[in-house]
């Protein structure tokens, strides 16, 4: 294990912008860095106790035009910095995104029971906020992974005007209610909240207006940490509500892919599928 105080420690050649705004903020602390026990031949880190936002910024050598925000997941427990994180920023940019990964807070048991206060959301919406004003002619998309699929819905859906002009979620937590509900994502958010009828309100697919903007959703059949009901749900009420939603299953890639999709799996090529999905919408 490694304690760091910024990101910049891990990533020193990256841009590493700080999200602090306003009261809430205690006195920063490290954060702890852990190498997963996975046996990958790529960097594998989690990280945890953040007590303050961190954006990384990774530019494209030829943009076309769109800006991206990125959100790793892990069971609002940890943030899956590489796989989900700065790897896949890499790539985007390397396809001519302007791309940026989150490095958020997590829930604090007993927080309250106000969802607008809850840290994730705090900083989701700061990010999104920051890259409209860094990069104010670019459209501005999510991607979202696991957890961090559930932030990026949330953010989607948001009854603020400022939201994301096209969505990707990746096997995502969808549902907070009964019957397909991530226990780890649901006890880490209901620990922070302490509010049951709280937590009912956080269900994405309850959430869906037909503002909505475009939704891309990438989900493997095997997943069994994140049930792919998730994403049906996700995709059915989209589809209900007139919202332009693209849903692709995978046959086998399980969870938490990212960038390090198994040997046999065939969502080797997500990558690709989104890029083409963001040409295809009206605006480009």
């Amino acid at each position: 294990m490694q304690s760091i105080y910024s990101l910049s420690e891990l990533f020193p050649a990256v841009t590493v912008h700080s999200l602090e705004q306003g009261d809430g903020f205690s006195e920063r602390s490290p954060m702890e860095v852990n190498d997963s026990q996975t046996p990958l031949r790529y960097p594998h880190r989690l990280i945890s106790e953040i007590s303050h936002p961190e954006l990384l910024e990774f530019h494209p050598e030829r943009s076309n035009g769109h800006a991206i925000l990125i959100i790793p997941g892990g069971g609002y427990q940890i943030v899956s910095i590489d796989n989900e994180g700065v790897e896949v920023a890499k790539c985007l940019s390397e396809m001519g995104y302007h791309a940026f990964c989150l490095n958020y807070r997590l829930p604090i048991k007993n927080n309250g029971s106000d969802i607008e206060k809850l840290a994730p959301i705090v900083d989701a919406r700061a990010a999104l906020t920051f890259i409209r004003q860094l990069v104010p002619m670019a459209k501005v998309g999510i991607m979202g992974f696991s957890a961090g699929g559930h932030l990026a819905g949330w953010l989607s859906t948001d009854t603020r005007s400022n939201r994301p002009d096209f969505t990707c979620l990746m096997y995502p937590v969808v549902s907070m209610t009964s019957g397909v509900v991530h226990l780890g994502s649901y006890e880490n958010v209901v620990n922070a909240l302490n509010d049951e009828q709280q937590i009912s309100l956080l269900s994405i697919d309850e959430r869906i207006s037909p503002d909505v903007a475009p939704m891309l959703i990438m989900h493997a059949k095997d997943d069994d940490v994140v049930v792919v009901e998730h994403s049906l749900k996700l995709h059915n009420a989209l589809v209900a509500a007139s919202v332009s939603s693209e849903l692709t299953l995978f046959e086998r890639g399980g969870h938490g892919f990212g960038v390090y999709v198994r040997e046999g799996s065939d969502a080797d090529d997500w990558l690709r599928r989104f890029d083409d999905w963001v040409r295809k919408l009206d605006y480009c």
